[in-house]
C-alpha cells in the first residue's frame, strides 16, 4: 500500500470536495497534473529523452504549459507556479488557483 492510500481519509476528501463546491465556481478553478513520456531522439544518432508535460488545465482549455526534457523539480515545478500565477486572476473572477 503506498504511502498515499495509507494517509487518506474519505470523510477529510468527502468535506473538502464539500467546500470547494459550496464556495467556488468550476470556472474559477485551475487544475494542474504532471505528466511524463519516454521517447528517443534523432539528431545523427539515438538518444534516450525522458519529458515531463506539465498542463494547467481550465474547463474550456489550457491555461499555461510547461514542458521539459526531465521530470519537474521542486525548482522546476516552483517557476512553472511562478509563471502560471501571472495568467491568474485575484477571487472572485475566473481562473482561480485552487
Amino acid at each position: 500500500v503506498s504511502r498515499q492510500a495509507l494517509e487518506h481519509n474519505e470523510d477529510q476528501h468527502d468535506q473538502y470536495q464539500m467546500y470547494i463546491a459550496e464556495n467556488f465556481h468550476p470556472t474559477q478553478l485551475v487544475f494542474i497534473d504532471e505528466s511524463g513520456f519516454d521517447g528517443y531522439c534523432t539528431e545523427h544518432i539515438l538518444i534516450f529523452v525522458r519529458h515531463s508535460i506539465l498542463p494547467a488545465l481550465l474547463l474550456d482549455g489550457i491555461l499555461h504549459l510547461g514542458v521539459q526534457e526531465h521530470s519537474y523539480t521542486l525548482t522546476t515545478f516552483n517557476e512553472f507556479i511562478d509563471n502560471l500565477l501571472e495568467n491568474m486572476n485575484p477571487y472572485p473572477q475566473k481562473n482561480l488557483l485552487g
